[in-house]
């Protein structure tokens, strides 16, 4: 089924490997992968 909106919806979803031994804070983690997925993004919408 196909629905005709008046807007358009989209969603991304990424994940990165943190190892147990990795020194990262969850903010720390959650700013690089936030990073990584901007560059994407970015690349993306570029080509």
């Amino acid at each position: 089924m196909t629905l005709k909106l008046p807007y358009n919806l989209t969603a991304s979803l990424g994940s990165k490997l943190f190892l147990p031994d990795t020194a990262y804070t969850l903010d720390e983690a959650v700013e690089i992968v936030d990073e990584l997925m901007y560059k994407e993004k970015m690349r993306f919408h570029i080509n």
